[in-house]
């Protein structure tokens, strides 16, 4: 088998383990995959992976190089490369850095941008300003249905601290019964309950 396709198999693999929820087994499997080997493609997706696992210094380093190139070294960051290094930014405490770098985004390939900009104003204690960014991210035709739920639970996070709680009350329902029994939700799931 070719190394691109059992490193996309870990990748899968990895994702699944940290949508139940199962952080030890992922990191352990994040662990045994070579990142100084990883081809261009696959260094976002594995920073992605890494910033779940709350391993946001790993994120930076498989990527810095290629945000943060000098001018005509490479090909310049992509979308995705960039919206993982904001992430990474953010969870560092570096929010003002990652929102001047999340805002050089454009077009219509930025779902999740928003969802990294309302990250960055959490972490600012600033959920006001994150409410808007998160209705926008759960609206994207881009989102998924699993990127939605994502976003619906930082959205309550965010109606909780503001003080909506019939908001709150009303989307934490919503929320239960659409990932009650689903072990892909097992995650989540405990956010919301938390």
């Amino acid at each position: 088998m070719k190394k691109s396709n059992v490193l996309q198999q870990n990748i899968e693999e990895v994702d699944g383990l940290i949508r139940q929820g199962k952080f030890k087994r992922a990191i352990g499997k994040l662990k045994e995959i070579d990142h100084t080997k990883a081809s261009r493609e696959y260094r976002a997706k594995l920073a992605n992976l890494h910033m779940r696992v709350g391993l946001p210094d790993v994120s930076l380093k498989l990527l810095n190089r290629i945000v943060r190139a000098k001018v005509g070294r490479q090909a310049e960051a992509s979308t995705e490369e960039i919206k993982e290094y904001g992430a990474a930014l953010v969870a560092i405490g570096a929010a003002d850095e990652a929102i001047q770098l999340l805002q050089t985004i454009q077009g219509e390939d930025i779902s999740d941008h928003s969802l990294f900009v309302a990250l960055a104003h959490f972490s600012k204690w600033n959920y006001e300003q994150a409410i808007q960014p998160l209705r926008h991210f759960i609206a994207h035709p881009k989102s998924t249905d699993y990127q939605r739920l994502i976003g619906k639970v930082n959205l309550l996070s965010a109606y909780i601290v503001m003080g909506m709680l019939n908001d709150a009350d009303q989307l934490a329902s919503n929320l239960v019964v659409i990932m009650s029994g689903k072990k892909e939700y097992t995650l989540l799931l405990g956010n919301v309950y938390e």
